[in-house]
């Protein structure tokens, strides 16, 4: 290997360090969400060509000095890795092969593990560098493997949460592993002759400089949108806060024994000779629901006079619709129908909104019981078409982003017109060049919340 192999290795597999510590500490922090990034695919495809290009300057450099188990692993492993990041692609654009992801995963860790063995005690231990290499790849592999399989045996939610914690953590010491490499090329660096500048040493620093450009554009905007993420993440977690604080928090017992909490917020200035609308707001996590967190400000509460019940979402779990997680629709459909005992409720002014995951929530809801509601708002959601004329006279107003990475757009437009082919008139407003978080707009609708009030059952 030339010296502009070597030189051109160590700038690969730094940029591979520093590209996959900022993906795992943004992972760390904001979680999946990092996935559905406008700027995400783009650094996606980069930081992975970054690493593929280091990966196969380390396979020529093991064929060369003839380390054959740690050269064939390491094909193996870079082959897995190619596999995993397309099923990962397709998950993220299109939902698709994500039935494959887990098993992949599984099979690369395992070969990981392997060529982590090689390292160790092959003849490549003989560099000083290879062996610790070696050592962290495998013991980081060992304990992903371990948190991935002991993870199909629990069901409790906040173990699963640690589990995922500490995977993240793992994943992140593993963004390590390519500084041992950039020390072994460093040592063949020293020990090569030096040599004129050649073409293709020109060549060589032409995609260095296109990388590094190409780098510093994505990887600005990547932590600009992360840090934007956490932020309005940690404003939401202030408002939902303050909304508990105002609420009272309750806890009902279904029929068979199951308990749901939930936030109950009374009408402001109640009277008791008045029965008042009901909405739920259906969260997307914990009692993160925007909807709710809107109309329990004050200028909205006295605009708008009604009882607002945010059911707790556990983690892990869902109100139907999403595929392959848990529901606890019927419990929630008894906690609403117990209210009318306890409560001032207008039984006909029952509405129900959520976004994303309550988006998912508010179509299932109103497909299985919508005799229970006058009126919904999904935003971000997807339902079932097959059952739109079970919505009968069901008022619905959905929203939807047009460039919606996390809830494809065709989840709203396949409802909207199964409605229509059922004789129903829903509304519908779909955000052009918008993506998943548009409940700004939609919050801000003039004719919003005039429009879900005057809804009435049998209207």
């Amino acid at each position: 290997m030339t010296r502009s192999e070597y030189s051109f290795g160590i700038f690969l597999m730094v940029l591979t360090v520093i590209t996959g510590f900022l993906h795992a500490v943004a992972y760390l922090v904001i979680g999946g969400q990092v996935f559905y990034l406008d700027v995400y695919p783009y650094y996606f495809f980069l930081s992975n060509l970054i690493y593929f290009a280091g990966t196969a300057i380390l396979i020529k450099y093991f064929y060369r000095e003839n380390y054959k188990a740690a050269f064939y692993t390491l094909l193996l492993t870079a082959l897995l890795t190619l596999v995993q990041m397309i099923v990962l692609y397709n998950m993220i654009s299109n939902r698709h092969l994500s039935s494959l992801y887990f098993a992949v995963v599984i099979f690369l860790l395992c070969s990981s593990m392997v060529f982590g063995a090689t390292l160790i005690f092959s003849n490549a231990s003989l560099r000083k560098w290879f062996k610790p290499a070696g050592i962290l790849i495998l013991i980081t592999s060992a304990l992903l493997l371990a948190i991935s399989l002991f993870a199909l045996t629990i069901k409790e939610s906040a173990t699963l949460w640690m589990l995922e914690q500490a995977s993240r953590w793992i994943s992140l010491s593993t963004t390590l592993t390519p500084i041992f490499f950039v020390l072994i090329f460093k040592e063949e660096l020293k020990a090569t002759d030096n040599i004129v500048f050649k073409k293709e040493d020109k060549q060589y620093a032409i995609f260095k400089f296109l990388l590094l450009v190409a780098f510093l554009a994505s990887g600005y905007i990547f932590l600009r949108d992360s840090y934007m993420s956490h932020y309005w993440y940690e404003k939401n977690q202030e408002k939902t806060a303050q909304m508990i604080e105002m609420s009272d928090q309750k806890t009902f017992i279904g029929s068979q024994g199951d308990s749901l909490s939930y936030l109950l917020i009374n009408p402001v200035q109640f009277d008791s000779s008045k029965q008042y609308p009901l909405v739920i707001s259906l969260p997307y996590a914990g009692y993160e629901a925007s909807a709710a967190q809107v109309l329990s400000e004050n200028v909205n509460r006295l605009k708008y006079p009604a009882y607002i019940m945010v059911p707790y979402c556990p983690e892990g779990e869902g109100w139907g619709g999403v595929p392959n997680t848990p529901v606890i629709d019927q419990l929630v459909f008894e906690a609403i129908e117990s209210l009318d005992a306890t409560e001032n409720i207008d039984i006909n002014r029952r509405y129900i909104t959520g976004v994303s995951r309550g988006g998912y929530g508010t179509w299932h809801f109103i497909t299985e019981r919508p005799d229970l509601f006058a009126a919904a708002i999904p935003v971000c959601g997807e339902g079932n078409p097959s059952l739109a004329p079970e919505i009968t006279d069901v008022a619905v107003w959905a929203f939807h982003g047009e460039k919606d990475k996390n809830v494809p757009v065709s989840g709203s437009r396949d409802m909207i017109e199964a409605m229509e082919e059922a004789g129903k008139s829903p509304k519908y407003t779909e955000y052009q060049n918008e993506g998943h978080n548009i409940w700004y707009q939609v919050s801000t609708e003039p004719e919003l919340w005039t429009w879900l009030f005057s809804q009435r059952k049998g209207m």
